[in-house]
């Protein structure tokens, strides 16, 4: 059902983008002397369509990412530390609880830049070397990932 929905979301925010982008084109009379209807050729408006509904269908599939961390103690015993590094990602704890935490950006901006689409979730001990997985979008969850490690990896090197 994820799936789907980020597909429909992607789907809905290319339509959106495509008839902000023409309206600019045509209010603004970039070409002068050209009618709503000169502006594609018949049949052009479908094969649009068609794009964006292939385009949408494939863009989940290498924009969203599922990560397992390696930490010890996974998320339970460093809850407090990722949700400190979480809120300097500018990500604010939005539900918790006993299989799965969610994120979400603070920023309604950021939230409508990236279609919706800002929650980052860890799913809790997924692993039984106390791994934990981290979804949401692939740039994001990879800077998270990276982020989070290296940072309870020099914590832990300072304890000792």
């Amino acid at each position: 059902m994820k799936y789907f929905l980020r597909a429909l979301k992607a789907f809905v925010y290319f339509c959106v983008f495509f008839i902000i982008l023409t309206l600019v084109l045509y209010y603004g009379r970039v070409v002068p002397a050209m009618s709503y209807t000169d502006m594609f050729e018949e049949g052009a408006l479908w094969q649009i369509l068609a794009y964006f509904v292939v385009f949408a269908a494939i863009y989940p599939i290498f924009g969203y990412n599922k990560v397992e961390m390696f930490i010890d103690g996974g998320y339970d015993g460093n809850a407090d530390k990722i949700r400190d590094i979480m809120a300097e990602y500018g990500y604010e704890l939005v539900s918790e609880d006993e299989t799965c935490a969610v994120f979400r950006h603070r920023s309604v901006f950021t939230r409508i830049i990236k279609m919706g689409s800002s929650k980052i979730y860890f799913y809790r001990q997924t692993g039984s070397n106390g791994s934990t997985t981290m979804e949401g979008l692939r740039k994001d969850v990879s800077r998270f990932a990276r982020s989070i490690e290296f940072r309870l990896g020099k914590d832990k090197e300072k304890t000792e």
